[in-house]
């Protein structure tokens, strides 16, 4: 939106100069409007959680408020710009006399931001009929103040430092997974393969958040295991299984310079040329897919090679008893002195200093409503790691949430509280990524224009960079 509407020059071509009048004072009383409630909404998200349903309806109608006013400034300035390509044009078709037409034009351009540019009847009516709206809203509001029985607090966040991550598993960073990978790595070369069946598959399974993707990555990684295999391909599947999809992947990654290929037949007779008679290990990565010809028509091609074997992670038994030709790995949750291993690295940098031992008692009392889940303990922890207040971390402690969603799983308070506690352009750029397909590819230039293009990039003196790179931070 441009901020300044009204230091254009707003003038009703009508024959009444009281309605020229008005509609200039629409405008103004429109932007007034829509400035407060802004001012409001961000207020209001960014220093309380708002349980009260009533509470949440009232913004949620003045956000709309916001919204249709936006609109009608935005018609207004493109009424602006209609009117300057017009008068452009009339100019320019009126002229005789290249001197005349030189003349003219310098006149258009010299008056171009005083054109007279008419507020029309509908854009009035509608800016007094927002208005009108927004007063019925806010009648009972009490000038859009919140009280403590609205809602609590949140605690300020303020992101002190940007950490950058990588694709590849970082090890310093596993904590209590030693044991799981030895185990899995011996049962995953100590055969399974038949003389008529190249291919064995090993599948982890475990709930959301339990580290079967780590896991797989240390495997994966161990210089025992690569050395095992002349090709290694990994592919994150989620729950759409689609094989051509899957297959390209794998050419991808076993073939420096990819020509693209379209057709599953294609594809899959090009994976055939480049595994035959070769061994290989392939990791398939968060697997929902439990039908049988889906999973039949993938593995043909893989007949090829010598040596197959895949890793499959999952957290559906179903899917596990489908593709299993080993028993299944059955991951569990980290014990209690690996759960304050993992915590302390994240929320402590790895060390505790005399002056944080309360700050170490009430950690403690987080990690055990974690229940042993990594990705739960990771999320809290890095989210209190710049946090030296003792009552801010006992806000964490003893959350609400704990009790709503203990019956469902850990994980899901842990990432509410991480949301909750996140500054409120962050969160409005998070939720602005449910736009994108799961597991699609974002590209950095790709995210920037979206949240620019929505408004969402804070003009506080930060690059776009700089965004991209805190996001990440608290993610």
């Amino acid at each position: 939106m441009t901020p300044s509407i009204l230091s254009m020059s707003v003038r009703a071509s009508t024959s009444s100069p009281r309605a020229a009048v008005q509609g200039q004072e629409d405008l103004r009383k429109l932007e007034r409007t829509m400035n407060r409630i802004n001012a409001a909404l961000h207020d209001a998200e960014d220093r309380w959680d708002i349980r009260d349903k009533v509470t949440k309806l009232w913004f949620r109608e003045l956000r709309q408020v916001a919204y249709d006013a936006q609109d009608v400034v935005e018609e207004y300035e493109y009424d602006v710009a209609r009117g300057r390509v017009h008068a452009l044009d009339r100019t320019l078709g009126a002229t005789s006399g290249h001197k005349r037409k030189r003349q003219e034009i310098c006149t258009v351009h010299n008056n171009s931001g005083t054109a007279a540019v008419p507020v029309s009847h509908d854009l009035s009516a509608r800016a007094r009929q927002i208005r009108e709206t927004f007063d019925e809203i806010i009648k009972d509001f009490d000038d859009l103040r919140l009280f403590d029985n609205d809602g609590e607090r949140r605690v300020d966040t303020d992101i002190h430092r940007v950490r950058h991550t990588s694709s590849f598993v970082f090890e310093p960073s596993i904590v209590g997974r030693e044991y799981d990978r030895q185990n899995v790595v011996e049962m995953l070369l100590s055969g399974g393969t038949t003389d008529t069946n190249p291919i064995s598959v090993l599948p982890i399974v475990g709930m959301g958040g339990i580290g079967k993707t780590t896991l797989a990555q240390l495997v994966y990684n161990d210089p025992k295991v690569y050395q095992s295999f002349e090709e290694h391909a990994w592919v994150c599947v989620s729950d759409h299984f689609d094989i051509e999809n899957i297959t390209s992947n794998i050419l991808t990654s076993l073939v420096e310079e990819w020509s693209d290929i379209t057709g599953s037949a294609n594809l899959q007779s090009a994976l055939i040329n480049k595994i035959k008679s070769k061994s290989i290990l392939l990791v398939l990565d968060d697997v929902w897919n439990d039908r049988l010809d889906c999973w039949q028509s993938f593995c043909s091609p893989m007949l090829a090679a010598s040596v197959c074997k895949i890793i499959v992670t999952t957290r559906h038994e179903n899917v596990a008893r489908l593709v299993q030709t080993m028993p299944a790995y059955y991951l569990t949750c980290l014990s209690s002195d690996n759960s304050w291993l993992l915590f302390r690295q994240f929320a402590f940098e790895g060390q505790e200093n005399t002056h944080q031992q309360d700050l170490v008692t009430i950690g403690k009392k987080v990690v055990d409503k974690c229940k042993g889940l990594p990705l739960a303990i990771r999320t809290l922890g890095s989210m209190l790691r710049c946090e030296t207040n003792e009552e801010k971390w006992s806000e964490i402690s003893e959350n609400e949430l704990w009790d709503i969603e203990q019956a469902k799983s850990s994980i899901m308070p842990a990432l509410k509280l991480s949301f909750n506690h996140m500054p409120v352009y962050l969160k409005r750029c998070f939720i602005s990524l449910s736009l994108f397909p799961k597991e699609y590819a974002l590209r950095k230039d790709e995210v920037i224009s979206l949240w620019r293009s929505l408004g969402l990039l804070q003009s506080d003196g930060r690059n776009d960079e700089d965004h991209i790179g805190i996001f990440i931070s608290v993610n």
